[in-house]
């Protein structure tokens, strides 16, 4: 059984750029983890900072089941 984790990218700005979901996709396909969640602690509201990046199927093709665990 594998154990669930999850990478988390912490930011405090006004409003999340394009390039921020971008880096933290980069962190969790080199990571080789399923899922990371982009927080940004700038915003009016913590819920509109919140964001669930998901490492896609063409991601899991890149790296093969052998090389996983």
């Amino acid at each position: 059984m594998r154990a669930i984790e999850e990478l988390a990218s912490i930011k405090s700005v006004q409003r999340l750029a394009p390039v921020h979901s971008k880096q933290l996709l980069t962190y969790i396909r080199l990571a080789r983890q399923p899922v990371g969640l982009l927080m940004n602690f700038g915003g009016a509201t913590f819920r509109e900072g919140l964001q669930r990046i998901v490492n896609g199927p063409a991601d899991i093709i890149a790296f093969p089941a052998d090389r996983r665990e």
